[in-house]
């Protein structure tokens, strides 16, 4: 069930100004014991505000449409890895999700906590270079609250949030600017192919913000 990251930045056109939660839990449900006991009530004792799937999820929404406003719609993403987590096809389109808005977003928003032994060559590349909480070293346990605490502690720019309209106008505008920069040196001809490529670059405009608010309704 492995999706273009494309198709995740076009369907993320939930308003992406908007922050529902402070941070979006992904696990397995086989492991949700552990997620309960150890990892929500410590999230719950410091009023942090968290999404999960058993919970959040809308009724008739797609799954995958579900996993891409949770991610979204979070500040963080706390994902629980384990054997179970990474068995899951739907486990590990949620962690393709959250590594894609990372890499959007140029950030740190997203939390790995290891639960078992699960191999960190499991994890997507991009993972597998970055530090993470290995929950079942026994020495690295005694510090995890901390260390989750210290994570969720805003240190990461929410500027980069920008609806899809805002980029496609920027960059209109953008390509416009540039090509009348020049205006009075061009040739009558090239005037009219400049202006007729415009006019298409305008059409093209419309037609994806008219998609986007039929999409968003």
């Amino acid at each position: 069930m492995l999706i273009n990251l494309t198709i995740y930045f076009t369907a993320s056109l939930v308003d992406s100004k908007t922050t529902k939660f402070d941070v979006f839990v992904s696990y397995n449900s086989r492991d949700f014991e552990w997620v309960h006991k150890k990892l929500l009530s410590f999230l719950d004792n410091h009023g942090v505000k968290y999404c999960i799937h058993s919970r959040d999820f809308e009724v008739g929404k797609t799954v995958v449409a579900n996993m891409i406003d949770s991610v979204y719609t979070s500040k963080q993403v706390i994902a629980v890895i384990s054997r179970n987590y990474m068995a899951s096809s739907f486990c590990r389109e949620e962690l393709s999700i959250a590594v894609g808005k990372i890499q959007q977003e140029n950030n740190n928003s997203l939390f790995v906590i290891r639960i078992d032994d699960i191999n960190c060559k499991a994890l997507p590349k991009l993972l597998r270079k970055k530090t993470f909480l290995d929950y079942n070293d026994e020495e690295a346990r005694k510090a995890w609250k901390q260390r989750l605490l210290d994570h969720m502690t805003p240190n990461y720019s929410e500027l980069s949030h920008t609806t899809n309209t805002t980029k496609i106008m920027n960059d209109l505008n953008s390509r416009l600017s540039r090509k009348h920069i020049d205006t009075d040196s061009q040739t009558d001809k090239q005037r009219q192919t400049d202006k007729e490529t415009d006019m298409q670059i305008k059409k093209q405009t419309d037609r994806q913000i008219q998609t986007e608010r039929q999409t968003n309704r």
